[in-house]
């Protein structure tokens, strides 16, 4: 079964298909927080530093939550830090990540359980931040969005499975 579907100009996520899919944007918070735990940083770090994140580290903010250092002004290869308590890679910096996600305000609404927002809209989340950001734009918490047919080097994917 595939695991998306096109209805009308509009892609449907079969999150009960076994595939592969983009993460949607409370999965994607969840593996960065290492399980959901209050952490700042996907490396499981409270602290911003550019030597265990790929981020700009030229920039800093007068925030007592981060360092000033390299700015390597590219990505990096995955790997090249220490992934989070859950094993994954580079969940703060590198390069921003889309989710399943069509951008909304959070609802007012109760909590759900993995909510998935609108099913349309022009555009996408992304989360983590890139290494073109400052230490404010990594947090495991911040929110971006995007266009989904914009391209550029500062934003890729992660994929997650059904199983």
């Amino acid at each position: 079964e595939p695991v998306y579907h096109i209805e009308q100009d509009t892609v449907i996520a079969d999150f009960s298909a076994n595939g592969i899919r983009l993460p949607t944007e409370a999965e994607w918070e969840y593996a960065a927080r290492s399980g959901g735990d209050r952490i700042r940083l996907g490396n499981d770090s409270l602290i911003a530093d550019p030597s265990e994140i790929n981020y700009n580290g030229d920039i800093l903010l007068s925030d007592r939550n981060s360092k000033s250092g390299l700015n390597r002004k590219k990505t990096t290869a995955i790997g090249s830090f220490s992934p989070n308590r859950l094993g994954l890679f580079d969940m703060s910096g590198n390069v921003w990540e889309w989710c399943w996600d069509i951008y909304a305000a959070y609802s007012s609404s109760p909590e759900q359980n993995n909510p998935t927002g609108p099913i349309s809209g022009a555009m996408r989340v992304i989360r983590g931040g890139s290494w073109a950001d400052g230490p404010n734009s990594i947090r495991s918490t911040t929110r971006g969005f995007a266009n989904p047919k914009f391209k550029g080097n500062y934003i890729g994917f992660r994929i997650a499975r059904n199983q």
